[in-house]
Formats: structure tokens, sequence, C-alpha cells
């Protein structure tokens, strides 16, 4: 349960991300930060993807927890596989 608590925790927080990224190209305002560290993150991933693939990718994101738990499917390669995916050309939406 400890394992699954983290990865939950790790998941839960990617989500954020995503869901801060998408609304910023929902609507071209700057994203919430909460770390002076994300600006450079946000300022850098912003332009790679549209609205659609950063929905997209946290549905994708979402999914991919739910089922990880569903069947026990590896919690590391899920991370992995779910940060890779904000590179492009890494996942098809």
């Amino acid at each position: 349960p400890e394992a699954e608590l983290r990865f939950q925790a790790i998941m839960t927080l990617l989500a954020g991300f995503l869901a801060r990224l998408t609304r910023h190209a929902a609507t071209g305002e700057p994203p919430v930060t909460y770390l002076r560290e994300e600006e450079a993150i946000f300022a850098r991933l912003s332009g790679i993807h549209g609205l659609e693939r950063w929905l997209a990718l946290w549905e994708n994101t979402r999914r991919l927890e739910a089922r990880t738990l569903a069947v026990n499917l590896d919690k590391r390669q899920t991370v992995l596989t779910a940060i890779l995916a904000l590179m492009p050309g890494e996942m098809a939406a």
C-alpha cells in the first residue's frame, strides 16, 4: 500500500501539471505555478503541443493510472510512460 500511495501521489501531481498546461493552451492565460522552476518547464513545454494534444495527454494519464491500479501493472513503467508522453512524437493521441 505505501508504494501504491506514492504512485497515486506522483500520478496526481503529473495530472495536475497536465491540467494546468491544458488550461493554458485553452485560455492563453499564464499557467498557475507553485515552484519557480515550473515557469521554465511550462515555457518549454507549452509550445510543443496544442490544446487537443494536452487534453489527450491528461486523459490518457488518468486512464493509465486507473488501469495500472486495476490490473496491477508495473507502476514505475507507468510513471515513465506518462512522463515520456510529454515529449513530441512519443505518444499517439
